[in-house]
C-alpha cells in the first residue's frame, strides 16, 4: 500500500491490535495502551481520509508534521529569457580587471602573460527592460571558435556585466564579440596580444 492509501487502515489496525492485546484488562487500561501506540502515519491529504478514520470509531491521532532540514533557496526564481528583447551595447572594452562594476586598466594592447585574465566589460541598454541574455566570445587571431560565455541581462534600462578569459595568450589580433540570443552581433572590439 502507498503511504497515502494506508493512513486510515493502519491507524484502525494498530488501535484494534493494541486493544485486543488488552481484552482482559479494564477499559481504562485499554485506553492507556491505545494512546501511546506509535504508528508511522503521514499527514492526511484529503477530507476522505480523515472521515474514514473518524467513522471507524477509533480515536483519531493527528501525526506531527516533520520539520524539514532543507533551507529555502536564496536564489531568486529564474525569469524567462526574452530572446527578442531590444538590446544595444553602449560600451565594450577589454580590461585587466573589474572593480566596483567598472573596468580597470582598459586598453587595446596587452603583452603576452601581462594579465592572468582579460575581461570583456559590457554596458548594455535594455530598451524593453526585459530579462534577456548575451553571449561573449574571445576570438583568437586564427578566427577559431573558442565557445561563448552566456551572461544574464536584467530587467533594467542599463545593465553592466562582464566575461573573462585566461586563454588570450596567442600573439596577434583578438576580437571580443557580443551577440544576442538570436546570434546577431551587437558589438565587437579588437585587442592585441604582443610578445
Amino acid at each position: 500500500m502507498n503511504m497515502n492509501g494506508w493512513t486510515a487502515k493502519a491507524l484502525v489496525t494498530a488501535v484494534l491490535l493494541a486493544a485486543s492485546g488488552c481484552a482482559n484488562k479494564s477499559e481504562d487500561a485499554a485506553r492507556a495502551v491505545v494512546i501511546p501506540v506509535a504508528v508511522p502515519v503521514p499527514v492526511p491529504t484529503s477530507a476522505a481520509v480523515v472521515a474514514a478514520a473518524t467513522t471507524a470509531s477509533a480515536p483519531v491521532v493527528t501525526p506531527a508534521v516533520a520539520k524539514s532540514d532543507a533551507k529555502p533557496s536564496d536564489a531568486k526564481a529564474a525569469k524567462p529569457v526574452d530572446i527578442n528583447a531590444k538590446l544595444a551595447v553602449r560600451r565594450l572594452v577589454v580590461a585587466e580587471g573589474v572593480k566596483d562594476r567598472e573596468p580597470v586598466d582598459a586598453k587595446s594592447s596587452f603583452e603576452k602573460g601581462e594579465a592572468k585574465k582579460l575581461y570583456a566589460f559590457i554596458e548594455i541598454e535594455n530598451i524593453d527592460k526585459k530579462a534577456s541574455e548575451v553571449e561573449v566570445s574571445f576570438v583568437p587571431p586564427n578566427g577559431s571558435d573558442t565557445g561563448a560565455i552566456s551572461l544574464s541581462v536584467g530587467e533594467s534600462s542599463r545593465w553592466r556585466t562582464w566575461a573573462f578569459t585566461r586563454n588570450a595568450n596567442q600573439v596577434g589580433t583578438w576580437t571580443a564579440v557580443v551577440k544576442n540570443k538570436r546570434g546577431e552581433v551587437l558589438a565587437r572590439t579588437p585587442f592585441e596580444i604582443t610578445s
